[in-house]
């Protein structure tokens, strides 16, 4: 999700996304930015097209975790 997206799923309008977002969302998010800082650095990252593929990579890395996280809960 966008974060305008995942803003209406929450309900919010003005308020800060990051002031309404649970303990595992907050870590999720910063998983996905330690990802993606560590991915663009390691490829050595250049122009916004390759950042744009470390910082989806960095987000696959979190969504594959939050599946995870819902695998073992069941």
């Amino acid at each position: 999700m966008t974060t305008s997206e995942y803003k209406r799923h929450k309900g919010l309008t003005k308020e800060n996304l990051r002031d309404n977002m649970t303990n595992v969302e907050l870590a999720l998010n910063t998983l996905a930015e330690v990802a993606t800082t560590e991915i663009a650095r390691q490829r050595q990252t250049q122009g916004m097209r390759e950042s744009r593929q470390a910082a989806q990579a960095g987000g696959q890395i979190a969504k594959n975790t939050s599946y995870d996280l819902l695998i073992s809960k069941v």
